[in-house]
């Protein structure tokens, strides 16, 4: 990207047009705003939501589990996800991602 800017000219409109090519849906995924998994549940369950870093698998994965609790109320409503990855971060992301798939399936995400 940056060698465009410097061949065009220091031209701004060249260097999205080169990369609206390479990236046509830009523009799409700016107006979405992706947001992470564990930034999602933590929306919608704020108080409730709760990591806790398990051991670490025989082969070196990140083991992390995340309890929720639906209704705060009902003792019965906690669930339990676990992710693994190559780092805590990714454990996490996948803990959250089971998270969310599950809750939205039940109705309650």
């Amino acid at each position: 990207m940056g060698a465009v800017y410097v061949d065009s000219g220091f031209s701004l409109l060249a260097v999205w047009k080169a990369f609206g090519r390479l990236f046509p849906i830009m523009d799409e995924v700016a107006r979405k705003n992706p947001r992470s998994p564990v930034a999602r549940l933590m929306e919608r369950f704020p108080e409730s939501t709760e990591f806790k870093k398990l051991e670490t698998t025989a082969r070196g994965k990140a083991n992390v589990k995340v309890l929720v609790t639906v209704d705060p109320h009902d003792p019965d409503s906690v669930l339990s996800f676990r992710g693994l990855g190559s780092r805590q971060k990714n454990a996490k992301d996948a803990a959250a991602r089971c998270a969310i798939r599950a809750l939205t399936k039940a109705g309650r995400f």
